[in-house]
């Protein structure tokens, strides 16, 4: 029995009702907080010192719906975002889109366009596309923290995405700033990241120490099955997916995009291990991951294997290194990098990418085919209602996605 929000007043209400942070929120239409700037949204969830915080910790559901130009400015906000805390083993925020997001905490800590920091829940199928998100430290285009404490329960980030850029000093990824405990999985960042130190295309720095009940925790960062092709830019521990690998495993991910260093006139010595195609430093493991040695400008790494643009458009690259190409990965050979499954649009049945006049064609060999089910996977994808037929309402449903590009 979800709250039920479809205007703009009623999002900005629940920032000010930390008594229903606990509860179910279902977004039922798009919303625009275009006319809320400054510090004038409110923000859901705050946490002010260790004993002053009120988390959210309910389901937020945004329903295939997306909010547009959340915009926040501040000279030195921590915990910034739409969702600045987000803490609890049922908090959930799902299937939720930021358009053209612009967050700028000065100075602050804690800084992401959707959530400022993840102590535990969790984030799926969320993204934001446009609009630059900055701060000082742990800053990321989708999630500043992600902080799993010992003893705060499961923090998980999936099916996520961030087309923006991020800006900030230290800690500062495309997708989250710093990973201290979370799962990222099937997640990717593309557009640009740029700070001083600890600066990586999707994640800043990937596990850390904590100081728990007077004993120092180490607390992993698990990355599994993501890319980047976002280009980085910073002064130390600088890398295409990850700048710092500090106590985490990376698993099944690639970077492809550009390394660049702030101070271009020094040269970038390879046994600093603080520039990387894939990864700046590191003291933890990157195990069957890939950089593109072409785009990224760099032959060096502190884990993966680098590999030529036309070895990281072939799929058997991947398949050797034991990548899933039936239920997560999927790849145009020559034309594109891996992708994943969920990104591929209704209606992109063949090569290359995007909804096409191929597809068209490749569609209408199938036209009132009649033998459509599970075996021949619904005619080659064709039955896009899975009724049994590649009838009109397929050619409806296709249509409603055309044309799509990549």
């Amino acid at each position: 029995n979800p709250y039920l929000i479809y205007t703009v007043k009623q999002m900005n209400a629940i920032g000010t009702e930390p008594n229903d942070w606990g509860e179910h929120f279902m977004l039922m239409a798009d919303i625009d907080l275009s006319g809320y700037t400054g510090t004038d949204f409110n923000i859901i969830g705050y946490r002010r010192v260790w004993e002053d915080n009120t988390p959210f910790s309910g389901v937020f559901e945004g329903n295939g719906h997306a909010i547009s130009n959340f915009t926040y400015s501040s000279v030195d906000a921590d915990h910034v975002g739409l969702f600045g805390y987000v803490d609890g083993p049922e908090a959930q925020i799902k299937d939720l889109g930021l358009i053209d997001a612009n967050v700028d905490a000065g100075t602050g800590q804690f800084v992401g366009s959707l959530v400022g920091e993840l102590r535990g829940g969790t984030i799926s199928g969320c993204f934001v596309r446009g609009g630059p998100v900055s701060g000082g430290e742990d800053v990321g285009g989708l999630v500043g923290r992600g902080n799993r404490v010992w003893g705060s329960g499961v923090s998980t980030i999936s099916d996520c995405y961030a087309i923006t850029s991020a800006i900030g000093l230290e800690r500062v990824g495309g997708l989250v700033g710093s990973n201290e405990g979370t799962t990222i999985s099937t997640c990717y960042s593309t557009g640009s990241v740029s700070g001083v130190g600890i600066v990586g295309g999707l994640v800043g720095q990937n596990g850390n120490w904590h100081h728990v009940v007077f004993e120092t925790v180490l607390i992993p960062g698990f990355i599994d099955d993501c890319y980047s092709n976002c280009d980085v830019m910073g002064v130390a521990r600088v890398g295409g997916l990850v700048g710092y690998n500090y106590a985490g495993e990376i698993t099944r991910c690639y970077s492809s995009g550009a390394v660049l260093d702030s101070e271009p006139n020094r040269p970038i010595d390879s046994n600093d291990g603080f520039f990387g195609g894939l990864v700046g430093d590191s003291d933890a493991r990157a195990t069957e991951c890939f950089w593109d040695m072409e785009t990224s400008g760099l032959m060096v790494s502190a884990g993966g294997m680098g590999k030529t643009t036309a070895q990281m458009k072939t799929a058997a690259t991947f398949l050797d290194a034991g990548w899933d190409f039936v239920d997560i990965w999927s790849i145009c050979e020559g034309s594109n990098y891996p992708r994943f499954v969920w990104q591929i649009p209704v209606g992109d049945f063949v090569c290359p990418d995007g909804v096409t006049i191929d597809d068209f064609s490749f569609f209408m060999e199938h036209w009132l085919d009649d033998n459509c089910d599970v075996s021949n996977d619904f005619c080659q994808g064709t039955d896009l209602d899975q009724s049994g037929t590649v009838d009109v309402f397929d050619l409806e449903i296709f249509f409603e996605n055309w044309p799509v590009e990549d």
